[in-house]
């Protein structure tokens, strides 16, 4: 059993001794056993959240995505219109943020 703050977790080890005595692949006293023995666990470290990787990259590939359709549709020549879109997609980035830290904050 691990102990995380006060809380007591049953790791991937114990976990995997359950379920193979419950299916009959291991008989109880081969169980305790194996339970008994000690082993040195690692501690686990903070990672970079996968979640917020995951939305970033999400976020850069449908900005990539719109500008190659504006261009695409645009011609050779965007000009104007296509200064205004980027403006445009610069707008709502920051009033997203924006409305995200209200929420965060509220």
């Amino acid at each position: 059993m691990r102990q995380w703050g006060s809380v007591a977790t049953v790791g991937e080890w114990e976990i995997g001794l359950n379920v193979a005595h419950d299916r009959g692949i291991i008989d109880a006293e081969l169980r305790d056993r194996l339970q008994a023995m000690e082993f040195e666990r690692e501690t686990q470290t903070a990672r970079f959240p996968m979640r917020i990787a995951l939305i970033v990259l999400g976020a850069i590939l449908l900005v990539s995505a719109g500008f190659a359709v504006i261009v695409r549709v645009l011609g050779d020549d965007p000009s104007q219109v296509l200064i205004a879109a980027v403006l445009l997609l610069v707008a709502a980035i920051a009033e997203g943020v924006a409305w995200v830290i209200r929420r965060a904050k509220a």
